[in-house]
C-alpha cells in the first residue's frame, strides 16, 4: 500500500519551483538552522545523565560511552555545579534555537504564499479574455484566500517534518549509543503505532480534503451571489433561503475542519500515555528482575524520559505533515492548476520587451480596417461572424447597432485585441496589429463597458486611476467631468472630488455611475473612444449632450455600440449587425 503518493510531492515541489531565487536561498538557511538545532537537542539530552548522576551522588560506569567525553577532559562527575550549569545551558541553547527555527518556518511558509498569490493574480490579470471566460472567478478567489493559507500550513508542517526527521535520526543514534535495546524497542513501537493510524486514516483524509476544497469554493460562491443579487433577494424576500444555504455550507465546512484537526491531534496524547507507562514498566523490570538499584536506574530513566519528551512531538510533527499533505492534496492541485504551466510561461506573462522594441510603430492618421473576420466561440459550432469587413476612418463617429446576441461586444473585443480571432487582419493605417505591437494599439483606446466598473474609492481616484493623490491632474479631471455632464453634481457634494462612491459605485445612481466611467475614459485623452452600451442608463437628452461634447474634441474617433440609435445625434457611419 502506498501511504504517500509520489504525485503529492511532485505537485508540492512543482509549486515551490515558482519561488524567487532569494526565497530558495532562505530555504537553505532554514535547513542549516535545522542541523544546528538538532545538534543542540542531542547535547541537551546527553547532559541529562551526568547531571542526574552528579545530583544523586552516584558514579557512572567509566566504560560508558556517554561519560568518556567528560573523563577525557578530566571533568569530575561529582562536580554538581559544573554538570548543572552544562545541563541548564544546553536546555536554554536548544530551546532558543528551536524558537529561532520555528520563526524561520513561520516566516518562510507565509512569504512564499504571498509570492504564489501574486503570481496567480498576475497570471490571470494578464490572461486574454477567452481564458478568463473559461474560469470560475469564485474558484480563483478561494485559491488566493483560503487554499493558499492552507498551503502555508502544509509548507510549515513540511519544514517541521524535515526538522523532526533529522532530529529523530540524531536522537535515535544517540540513544542507541546509550542503550541499544530500550531505544530500538521504543522507536519501533512508536513507528508501528503511527503506521497503524496512517493505515486507517489515509482514505478518510483524502475524502475530507476533497470535501474541504469543494466547500471552500461553494462558500465564497454563495457569499458573492448573495451580495450581487441583493436587490432581487430583498425584493423577493428570499433571505431565508440564502441564509439556510449558507448556514448549511458553513456548518459542513467547519465540521470537516474539526475532523481533520482531531485526526492531527489525537495520536500524540495516546503515545504520551503509552510511553510513560512503558518507562514505568521498564524501571520496575530492571529494579525487580535485573537487580538494579533505583539510584542506578533513575539517571538512565531520566535521559529516556527527557528524550521521549522530545521525540513524541517530533513523531507527531511527521504525522501532521503527512495528514496535512493528504488532507490538502486537492488544494495543492487547485493551486498548481492556477499557476503558469512553466517557469518559461511565467516570464512570458508580459509581452517580450525585445519584440516590442522591434515591432512596427502603430500610428492612427487614416483608418482602421478589419478584413475577413470569421469567429465562433469554442463551445458553439455556429459562426458569429463569417467574412465580416469593417473600415472606420480617423475622427469618424461610428455607431454599431444590433440585437442582443448579434456579436456587438465580441466585435469590440476583437477590435481592441482582448479577444483573439483566427484568419482575421486588423490593420491600422496599413500596419497589422499583432502580439508585438498590441500594447501600442491598446494605448490609443479608451473603453467604456456596458457594466460600470468602479472602486470603493473617491471620485478623483476612480477617474484618474492614480494611487498617489499628488499625481492627479485636476484640470483634466474637471474637464472630463464637464464633458460627461457630471461636474455640477460632483461640485455640489460635501466632499466634492474626495467623495467615496462605495463598492462598485453603490452610493451612486446607474446614470451617475455610467457618466463617471465616461469621465474616466475621457481623462485618459486617447485617440479612440469606445462606448459599449455605456449610455443605456441615461435619458436621450443627457446622452445627446455628452456625445456632442465629445464630438467637439479634435481628432477623436467615437465608436458607439447600442441596440438603438439616438435620433438627436448624427453619426458618420451606421453598422448594422
Amino acid at each position: 500500500m502506498k501511504f504517500f503518493k509520489i504525485n503529492y510531492l511532485k505537485d508540492l515541489f512543482s509549486i515551490l519551483s515558482f519561488l524567487e531565487n532569494k526565497k530558495k536561498f532562505t530555504l537553505i538557511i532554514v535547513i542549516f538552522a535545522i542541523t544546528i538545532s538538532s545538534l543542540l537537542e542531542v547535547l541537551s539530552i546527553g547532559s541529562v545523565l551526568p547531571f542526574a548522576s552528579a545530583i544523586m551522588d552516584t558514579e557512572i560506569d567509566n566504560n560508558s560511552n556517554l561519560i568518556k567525553f567528560f573523563i577525557f577532559f578530566k571533568f569530575n562527575s561529582n562536580n554538581k555545579l559544573f554538570f548543572t550549569s552544562v545541563f541548564i545551558t544546553m536546555v536554554i541553547l536548544s530551546n532558543v534555537f528551536r524558537i529561532f527555527t520555528s520563526y524561520l518556518f513561520s516566516k518562510f511558509s507565509k512569504i512564499i504564499v504571498a509570492d504564489l498569490a501574486i503570481i496567480i493574480y498576475k497570471n490571470n490579470l494578464y490572461s486574454n479574455l477567452s481564458e478568463i471566460k473559461k474560469k470560475n472567478i469564485n474558484s480563483i478567489i478561494s485559491i488566493i484566500t483560503e487554499k493558499l493559507d492552507a498551503f502555508s500550513g502544509v509548507v510549515f508542517n513540511l519544514l517541521n517534518a524535515i526538522s523532526s526527521l533529522f532530529l529523530i535520526l540524531v536522537i535515535t543514534i544517540f540513544l542507541l549509543f546509550v542503550n541499544f535495546q530500550i531505544t530500538l524497542l521504543t522507536i519501533l513501537f512508536i513507528a508501528f503505532f503511527y503506521f497503524l493510524i496512517i493505515l486507517n486514516t489515509k482514505a478518510k483524509l483524502t475524502r475530507i480534503g476533497k470535501e474541504l476544497s469543494h466547500l471552500s469554493f461553494e462558500r465564497i460562491k454563495k457569499i458573492k451571489e448573495t451580495f450581487i443579487g441583493f436587490r432581487q433577494i430583498s425584493l423577493d424576500e428570499s433571505q431565508n433561503i440564502f441564509f439556510f444555504l449558507f448556514k448549511n455550507l458553513e456548518n459542513r465546512f467547519r465540521i470537516i475542519q474539526y475532523k481533520m484537526h482531531f485526526l492531527n491531534m489525537f495520536p500524540r496524547f495516546v503515545i504520551e500515555s503509552i510511553v510513560i507507562i512503558s518507562i514505568v514498566i521498564l524501571v520496575y523490570y530492571y529494579n525487580f528482575y535485573q537487580n538494579y538499584k533505583l539510584i542506578e536506574i533513575i539517571p538512565l530513566a531520566g535521559i529516556f524520559v527527557f528524550a521521549g519528551q522530545k521525540l513524541i512531538p517530533l513523531f507527531n510533527s511527521l504525522y501532521n505533515s503527512y495528514t496535512g499533505a493528504i488532507g490538502h492534496s486537492a488544494y495543492i492541485k487547485d493551486i498548481l492548476h492556477e499557476l503558469p504551466k512553466s517557469q518559461y510561461e511565467q516570464k512570458k506573462i508580459l509581452f517580450n520587451k525585445n519584440n516590442k522594441k522591434n515591432a512596427s510603430q502603430v500610428t492612427f492618421n487614416k483608418n482602421i480596417v478589419i478584413e475577413n473576420l470569421y469567429f465562433k466561440y469554442d463551445n458553439n459550432n455556429k459562426f458569429i461572424f463569417e467574412g465580416f469587413n469593417l473600415e472606420i476612418k480617423k475622427s469618424e463617429k461610428c455607431i454599431i447597432v444590433g440585437k442582443s446576441g448579434a456579436g456587438k461586444t465580441t466585435l469590440l473585443d476583437i477590435f481592441t485585441g482582448i479577444e483573439h480571432a483566427q484568419n482575421v487582419k486588423l490593420l491600422v493605417d496599413g500596419i497589422e496589429i499583432n502580439l508585438n505591437n498590441l500594447s501600442q494599439w491598446k494605448n490609443k483606446i479608451a473603453y467604456v463597458s456596458q457594466e460600470s466598473f468602479l472602486f470603493d474609492e473617491s471620485i478623483s481616484h476612480n477617474i484618474s486611476l492614480e494611487i498617489d493623490s499628488k499625481k492627479i491632474d485636476y484640470e483634466k479631471l474637471i474637464e472630463s467631468l464637464q464633458l460627461s455632464e457630471l461636474y455640477e453634481f460632483v461640485i455640489n457634494l460635501p466632499n466634492k472630488f474626495d467623495t467615496i462612491v462605495g463598492e462598485d459605485g453603490a452610493l451612486l445612481s446607474g446614470g451617475q455611475k455610467q457618466r463617471l466611467c465616461i469621465a474616466r475614459a475621457l481623462y485618459k485623452q486617447k485617440e479612440i473612444l469606445i462606448l459599449d452600451e455605456a449610455t443605456n442608463a441615461l435619458d436621450d437628452e443627457t446622452e445627446t449632450r455628452i456625445l456632442k461634447n465629445i464630438s467637439d474634441l479634435k481628432k477623436i474617433t467615437i465608436i458607439k455600440v447600442t441596440h438603438k440609435i439616438n435620433k438627436n445625434f448624427i453619426f458618420d457611419k451606421i453598422v448594422k449587425l
